[in-house]
């Protein structure tokens, strides 16, 4: 079943049935009582097990006093400075703590033993462009040989037409002619921030250092189109895209426990950002 999208006044809601669990991702800071009020009726009419929302600090308060927990923050996410709180209520059956503390502690460890990585060279017979419509048809095969981690749709031709047409960014990354590795920037022109998602690259092709490559190019790319903060959030319990973050000279905003559907099962997800401004590489990118 297709993830649902309600507007609540100003305020714009998400929710999967399948997944049982509502986002509330854009808060009209006047609504916060009443959109509250909404995602509890939604959860509890519905048999939802997580509500999460991201919402300006300063309206942090209303949401404590609901029941939400502050998991993760993203500095500078708004206009003039503000910090995005993410929370996260859980209802029913849902587990709120976190069920392999051991692993993820060790993998947010082997982050921090990473420095900033140089720039990745494209590999020989390799081309990294952005993916026109006419090759959605390669875009699709990919997702579908690798499958698809969360519920996006991105193995969905329709889905991919309405993304690009959006003016949103899917970069790839052929290797003689075969598509082998993609990533996506999702842009919210009321903050100017760009979430990048979709990381994949195919088995055989990982441990290149191909994730680096992606995550550097779409950076440029999002600088270039006007992105000031780039932020991710990647699952928890995987080494490889968390340390590519950390080689990014990203940032560890927080873990959202067991917060994502992915792969059929309920895991945490880590939530990485950069603040372009600091980052004079990507702030003047020579693509301006």
């Amino acid at each position: 079943m297709a993830e649902h999208v309600e507007i609540f006044g100003n305020s714009l809601v998400q929710h999967d049935p399948a997944a049982r669990r509502a986002t509330l991702a854009l808060l009209d800071p006047e609504e916060a009582p009443g959109v509250i009020r909404h995602l509890e009726l939604l959860a509890s009419s519905r048999g939802y097990t997580n509500v999460s929302a991201r919402v300006p600090a300063a309206h942090v308060r209303h949401f404590v006093g609901a029941g939400y927990r502050l998991e993760a923050a993203i500095p500078h996410f708004y206009g003039e400075g503000e910090t995005a709180c993410f929370l996260v209520r859980h209802f029913g059956e849902a587990q709120d703590t976190e069920r392999m503390s051991l692993l993820l502690s060790r993998i947010l460890a082997a982050t921090e033993m990473h420095s900033l990585a140089g720039p990745v060279s494209l590999p020989e017979g390799g081309a990294l462009r952005l993916v026109e419509p006419s090759e959605i048809g390669d875009v699709v095969s990919l997702y579908r040989r690798v499958g698809v981690a969360k519920p996006a749709a991105v193995d969905d031709p329709i889905f991919l037409h309405n993304f690009l047409g959006r003016g949103d960014l899917f970069l790839g990354l052929w290797i003689e002619g075969i598509l082998v590795a993609a990533c996506a920037a999702i842009f919210d022109p009321t903050t100017g921030t760009a979430e990048l998602a979709h990381f994949v690259v195919l088995p055989e092709h990982r441990g290149k250092g191909l994730a680096l490559l992606l995550l550097q190019r779409i950076g440029e790319l999002s600088a270039a189109c006007g992105a000031r903060l780039l932020w991710s959030t990647v699952r928890a319990y995987a080494p490889g895209i968390n340390i590519t973050f950390a080689k990014g000279g990203y940032h560890f905003g927080g873990t959202l426990t067991n917060n994502s559907y992915i792969y059929g099962a309920t895991e945490s997800v880590n939530v990485w950002h950069k603040c372009l401004a600091d980052d004079p590489a990507l702030a003047w990118s020579s693509l301006f």
